[in-house]
């Protein structure tokens, strides 16, 4: 038992005056990354990083199909092409207001098509971000910063299509022309 003792002993490790500031600095690596790993954690918390799957467990399966059908492929390309044509109806709205200075019965009757055609996209768009904000609930939806400028944007957009239009100096629907002060 005393040879066990004294072969015990004899390996111990000793730290040595040269390995002390080695040691010094993984202690303070091990505390940067323990630092590091709560600073995520916290950001974490606030921007919502996890997963889809896992966020969706807790609510009801209309919900989760819901979201899922939502934020498909499908329904992102399909939400891509409205908005490029909103783009595209727009441009036309424009680009007729500017090339003739008369107004016609035709160009209004364009426009008046232009214009209802943007309300219906826009109202589409909206629709959807509704329903994602129903899916998802008001935590939810409010954790994902893309839905709520989404959100912002869209209905910013329906609201001044849909009922400030007299105030660009045009009207829809036949009128004559609102003079600007």
């Amino acid at each position: 038992m005393n040879n066990l003792n004294k072969s015990s002993s004899s390996h111990q490790i000793q730290i040595q005056p040269s390995q002390e500031p080695q040691v010094e600095s993984v202690e303070k690596s091990v505390q940067n990354l323990l630092k590091n790993w709560h600073r995520r954690q916290q950001w974490n918390l606030f921007f919502n990083t996890t997963s889809n799957e896992q966020n969706l467990i807790s609510t009801s399966a209309w919900r989760t199909n819901l979201v899922n059908f939502l934020e498909s492929k499908q329904v992102r390309v399909i939400a891509v092409a409205l908005i490029l044509l909103d783009l595209i109806l727009t441009t036309l709205e424009l680009t007729s207001t500017i090339l003739s200075c008369n107004a016609s019965k035709n160009r209004r009757d364009n426009d008046t098509w232009y214009h209802w055609l943007g309300i219906a996209i826009l109202s589409l768009l909206f629709a959807k971000t509704a329903a994602l904000a129903v899916g998802l609930g008001g935590r939810g939806f409010m954790r994902r910063p893309g839905l709520i400028v989404d959100a912002v944007v869209v209905a910013g957009a329906l609201v001044l299509e849909g009922f400030l239009e007299r105030k660009g100096g045009r009207t829809f629907g036949g009128g004559e022309p609102v003079a600007r002060r």
